[in-house]
């Protein structure tokens, strides 16, 4: 069900929250959502919110607005707009990214082992290796990510990195990844001066696993 709306950025909480219905099948291509002012009603936001939601949502491809009709999902499977919503949340994505991954490296530069460092070298030059290419690296950047959480060698990181890995891969989407974008992604730059010379900068060694 709708819920009341208490973020900031209304018309952002709005469009999650379509999502949402749509992950709960709730809302199915084809179906007409309520008018403006019963929605409002519903969320407990101003129309011009709802407006500027639903203006987003249109402009992506997600909702038409049709004379008559009124305006309704889009076209195509539940899981294609569910991607295309879950592009417009990027900031979030890169904003948990910003938060979570300088810990894990930190932990990371204190336990790497030499077998962990000769693995996200290697990683890094398979990165390099598709942006020459002219991928986008996007792949070995996901790899070092998880990499970097075994580096940790604790059991309870290394599944938070894999169940955060579907949400952060929202972030290394080719839509919105270039290859210049790659190279300035934590793959590319971070870890050459802290893992320099085969152990953590600052370190007499790897610490044991823990």
């Amino acid at each position: 069900m709708l819920r009341t709306v208490r973020r900031v950025r209304l018309h952002e909480e709005i469009v999650i929250q379509l999502a949402e219905l749509i992950r709960q099948g709730q809302l199915q291509p084809g179906d007409r959502l309520p008018p403006e002012r019963e929605l409002a009603d519903r969320l407990g936001v101003s129309r011009s919110s709802v407006r500027e939601a639903l203006r987003i949502l249109e402009l992506h491809g997600l909702v038409a607005r049709r004379p008559g009709t009124g305006t309704v999902i889009a076209g195509g499977t539940p899981q294609g707009l569910i991607r295309s919503l879950t592009q417009l949340a990027l900031h979030d994505v890169i904003e948990l990214r910003l938060i979570v991954e300088p810990a894990v490296a930190a932990l990371a530069a204190e336990r790497a082992t030499p077998a962990d460092i000769s693995r996200l070298e290697d990683i890094l030059r398979e990165q390099e290796a598709q942006i020459q290419g002219g991928e986008t690296g996007a792949a070995a950047d996901a790899a070092f990510h998880l990499a970097i959480a075994q580096a940790t060698h604790n059991r309870a990181l290394v599944r938070l990195a894999e169940a955060l890995a579907e949400i952060l891969a929202v972030s290394r989407d080719p839509c919105v990844q270039t290859p210049q974008r790659s190279r300035l992604s934590p793959a590319s730059r971070a870890p050459q001066g802290r893992f320099a010379g085969g152990r953590p900068a600052g370190h007499g060694g790897p610490h044991p696993p823990g």
